[in-house]
């Protein structure tokens, strides 16, 4: 859903396309689709041999998903190091990058969930106070349309749904008006 409201999948592309453009399995993409379909955010429509994906408006999946959709974190670390992953800003960090809110806490990370997650994460994590780096176990991949080592910043709107503070909601209406008027 981030790359159609990013414009980066387009109305019309066959699932293999958006497949490679998501980097994921044809088969796991499918089924997402499906799931997807289901949820009436989009329909799949069988061409000759090929399978081809519609959506709804823009406006109407930003619409749906700022009312249904979850935070894709999973649970958060603190450490002194970074992790020999790829990581991408998330949390604050990255609302600072897409707006005028100025950073001034503890920089957050992003990884992807794996199954040699939780070991690699035992060996480098601290307390809290002791720590130099927030680290956010995402489920589900970080990198996928992240920009400038950045996580995207639909992902924001999700995250920061619930926090009062004027300072996040301002920027958080900076990101929104970008993707509102689609």
């Amino acid at each position: 859903m981030i790359g159609y409201l990013d414009e980066q999948i387009q109305d019309g592309m066959m699932i293999k396309e958006v497949a490679r453009l998501i980097q994921t399995e044809l088969r796991a993409t499918s089924i997402a689709l499906d799931v997807l379909e289901s949820l009436n955010y989009l329909h799949i429509e069988k061409e000759g041999v090929s399978k081809k994906v519609y959506f709804i408006s823009r406006n109407d999946v930003y619409e749906k998903l700022a009312k249904e959709a979850l935070s894709p974190l999973k649970y958060l670390s603190y450490t002194k190091t970074l992790p020999s992953l790829k990581t991408f800003f998330s949390g604050y960090s990255a609302l600072a990058h897409y707006s005028s809110l100025m950073d001034g806490s503890m920089k957050t990370l992003a990884i992807a969930f794996s199954s040699k997650l939780p070991k690699l994460l035992e060996e480098i994590v601290c307390d809290k106070e002791d720590a130099i780096y927030a680290i956010e176990v995402w489920d589900r991949n970080p990198a996928i349309f992240s920009k400038e080592q950045t996580v995207h910043p639909l992902y924001l709107l999700r995250y920061f749904k619930h926090t009062e503070d004027e300072r996040t909601q301002e920027a958080l209406k900076t990101i929104e008006a970008r993707y509102k008027g689609l």
